[in-house]
């Protein structure tokens, strides 16, 4: 039995100098025998199908591809180039998503396809979306309706002709200087200024407002306190502690606490088997210490290998936990299912990535990569590889 690793679980897109969008998109896989070992230089074939709304959606195109693996194992494909067998790639809207690419392989070479995976098309490539502007034609007419009501849109080459003219004999006027009491001050006032400003000083609880000397409030202050006017009154901010950074919201009082920048990984390449009881994935584990309260998001990417019989459904629950035989809830769960209508395999590869939130206080945790078969287990189910990443924030 064959079998397919992907190694691009993301299609890549490319847009050449050309007039024309492309309408096709790469994918790679490699494919191994049941031992592990690359299939060299020999015929595969591959149905691949774009899934609307869910893995589970409406199936809007299908394509089938005869290919060969090359000296790595490695089989290179252009979706959107092969046999069309339902749809047309060229009409598919990309902007109504979510869109989903599933994969199914039969490595004899013919059109009895034993392996599948599904995965999210999580963005739309720049190239095929970019396409909807190439129906444009035409002349373009540029309107500005702020310009077309302003005075600036009647000026015209006469008015432009005598502006050097008008400048020269322009003689500016400010009748609101004019008429205040700053249009008075002479040289001699000037002079006198320093004179006046020395014989004004405030001291402790004494504050100078225009022409107004009132007393305030002496606020009570330690070394390294600072003082915040939030446009009425003087607010004490106290000195923060080692390590703290000041921090604000643009409208309260600032306030010292911590750089929220602190994550955390770790991957796994182990082996560990998937039965009807929740297990730890050995070796997917993270811990992180975080100084203050907060948000701990750990994300998962999690490969798992599912022993399938035809006729029986598998049905596979994925969480992260705060402990080794953590279940979670049902809201934390990712669940993976191959239908029971599928045909027989050793091995279907799955790849998901998997998220959970934890409100926390200041302190060290550790979070668990968990799973069980909750129909369908047999022996050949397993964890392949996860990495974890815990961020705090």
């Amino acid at each position: 039995m064959k079998k397919l690793f992907p190694i691009l679980m993301a299609v890549l897109f490319s847009l050449p100098l050309q007039a024309q969008s492309p309408d096709k998109i790469s994918y790679q896989a490699v494919i191994r025998n049941s031992s592990g070992n690359l299939i060299l230089s020999e015929t595969v074939g591959m149905r691949i199908s774009i899934l609307q709304g869910s893995i589970y959606g409406a199936t809007i195109y299908v394509e089938t591809h005869n290919t060969s693996t090359n000296g790595n194992g490695l089989v290179t494909i252009e979706i959107g180039s092969g046999t069309p067998v339902l749809g047309s790639f060229e009409s598919i809207d990309w902007t109504n998503g979510p869109l989903f690419i599933k994969t199914e392989t039969d490595p004899s070479g013919g059109s009895s396809y034993s392996i599948s995976g599904t995965s999210q098309l999580l963005s739309v490539p720049y190239a095929l979306h970019a396409k909807t502007a190439e129906s444009l034609s035409g002349e373009l007419n540029e309107t500005d309706p702020v310009f077309s009501a302003s005075l600036a849109a009647n000026i015209s080459t006469v008015d432009t002709a005598y502006w050097n003219g008008k400048l020269d004999s322009f003689s500016e006027v400010d009748p609101i200087f004019d008429v205040s009491l700053a249009s008075d001050i002479t040289g001699t006032d000037t002079a006198r200024w320093n004179d006046k400003q020395d014989q004004l000083s405030a001291g402790n609880g004494i504050n100078i407002s225009s022409s107004n000397i009132v007393s305030v409030s002496v606020l009570s202050q330690a070394a390294g306190d600072m003082l915040f006017y939030d446009g009425n009154n003087w607010t004490r901010v106290p000195a923060g502690t080692s390590g703290q950074v000041l921090k604000s919201n643009g409208t309260a009082a600032p306030f010292w606490g911590y750089y929220n920048g602190i994550f955390a990984t770790r991957n796994s390449g182990s082996t560990t088997y998937l039965t009807s009881t929740i297990v730890n994935y050995d070796g997917a584990w993270v811990t992180i210490t975080v100084p203050c309260a907060g948000t701990i998001e750990v994300i998962a990417s999690v490969w798992t290998r599912i022993g399938h019989v035809s006729g029986v459904e598998d049905l596979l629950y994925l969480n992260i936990g705060t402990t080794p035989t953590d279940e979670g809830e049902i809201y934390t769960l990712h669940i993976h299912s191959v239908p029971a209508s599928y045909p027989s395999s050793t091995n279907t590869s799955h790849s998901t990535m998997l998220t959970r939130k934890f409100n926390v206080m200041a302190g060290t945790y550790t979070y668990y990569l968990n799973g069980k078969m909750v129909s369908g287990a047999n022996n050949d189910d397993s964890f392949w590889y996860a990495s974890l990443r815990a961020v705090f924030y």
